[in-house]
């Protein structure tokens, strides 16, 4: 069966998780329920960011060996666009386990980190981009 993804849901999912009173579960939840999908989901709906975001990266990081941490990876679509333009030392930062794992499993990542940014001191490098 062909999934469809309808705009309008898009935006009513986004805007409902922006009202007051859902928290940081609610949104975990919510992206866990949606990483098998995200993908497919985010192309039917014509999301370009992955690609513009590789595009500036590789105009402002001219080291390919620079170490650069993906903030919010999700299921890691930076990361490939990252990796085809010949970035390979890349760590990835997602608090959705779901979306994480499927990461991971793209194997372009050297360290994954299942966290939110915060207060909290994180185990990564320092000099990290």
């Amino acid at each position: 069966m062909e999934r469809k993804i309808i705009r309008s849901d898009f935006n009513d999912m986004m805007k409902m998780l922006q009202e007051p009173g859902h928290g940081k579960d609610d949104v975990l939840g919510v992206y866990d329920q949606w990483a098998n999908y995200y993908e497919q989901d985010t192309f039917l709906l014509g999301y370009r960011g992955p690609q513009l975001t590789a595009n500036l990266v590789s105009k402002l990081v001219k080291n390919k060996n620079d170490r650069i941490l993906d903030v919010g990876a999700g299921t890691g679509l930076v990361g490939d666009e990252l990796h085809k333009h010949g970035y390979t030392n890349l760590d990835a930062l997602e608090p959705s386990r779901e979306s994480l794992h499927i990461a991971k499993n793209k194997g372009i990542y050297k360290k994954l980190f299942c966290e939110c940014i915060g207060t909290s001191k994180l185990d990564i490098d320092e000099g990290t981009i």
